[in-house]
Parts: C-alpha cells; structure tokens; sequence
C-alpha cells in the first residue's frame, strides 16, 4: 500500500514541476558516462574514442529521460496542461494583436465616425473597453470550439490519413 502512495506521491511531484528529479538524473546519467569512459580510457582508448564508445554503450540518452518523465508523471494530465497553455499563448497573442490592431484603426476612424454618433464620445473608454472584452470572449468561443473537435480525433488515425 505504502508503494502505491509513493508512487502516486512522485507523479503529482512530476506532474507539477519537481525539476530536482531531472538535475538528478542529469546527474545520474553524467555519471555513468563519465565512468565508462574512464573504463575504456583504461582499456587503451583515446579520450574521444572512450566517450563515443560510452554514449554508443549507454544508449539514447533522450529516450531514457522520456521514459523517466513518463513514469514520475501522470502522462495524460500532463500533456493536456502543456497543450492548453499553448493554445492559450497563441490564442491571446492573436488576440491581443487584433485587438490592439483593432482599437488603433477605431481611434483612427474617430473623426469619421463622430457625426454619426449621437450621445456617445467617439473615444469612450468604456465604449472601447466593452468591445475590446467582447472581441476576446467571441475569439475564445471562436477557438474553443475547434478545439473541443480536435480533441476527439484520433492522433492515429489523423496520421494515416495524412
């Protein structure tokens, strides 16, 4: 039972950022590379030949650190986290500059627009405001919507396709 909770207790570690396991495996991996050159340093290598023969010994050292990070988390929730903060950063990037796009052109177009306007300033920050907030709310609706379809493909299929 104790395992279990261990377990549990290093993937929600991973899950949220415990980097101090990583800097330990770097550490880990240094290591052994490092004595395995020495090995064949001792055996008669060059220094070059030594590392290369070591790191060809030890194997991908990529895929050994995805498969570490793979087992301290919790793979699904940890993709979706990455996921939804990248669709968030290009959502309010995109966002952000058609907005700011946006207000400058209207700002611009005041004069035009100020006879047709009645009872309202043509530079009415709260005017702008409402629009600017409601540019972001139809854009988020916007994205979220293919999203939520995107999430229900299956990547396997999708690359079949392809």
């Amino acid at each position: 039972m104790t395992h279990y909770l261990r377990a549990l207790a290093a993937r929600l570690r991973g899950l949220f950022g415990d980097r101090r396991a990583e800097r330990e495996l770097d550490d880990e991996i240094e290591t052994h590379l490092r004595l395995l050159t020495e090995r064949y340093v001792r055996q008669g290598m060059t220094e070059e030949e030594a590392a290369r023969a070591a790191r060809r010994q030890f194997g991908n050292v990529t895929l050994l650190k995805e498969a570490n990070r793979e087992m301290r988390g919790i793979r699904l929730i940890d993709t979706f986290f990455q996921d939804l903060r990248y669709g968030l950063t290009m959502l309010m990037r995109l966002t952000g500059a058609g907005v700011t796009l946006g207000v400058t052109v209207a700002l611009a177009l005041t004069r035009v627009l100020k006879n047709l306007l009645f009872e309202v300033k043509p530079t009415d920050p709260g005017t702008f405001a409402l629009i600017a907030l409601l540019l972001v709310g139809v854009a988020l609706i916007a994205s979220y919507i293919p999203a939520r379809r995107a999430t229900r493909v299956d990547p396997l299929q999708a690359l079949r396709h392809e």
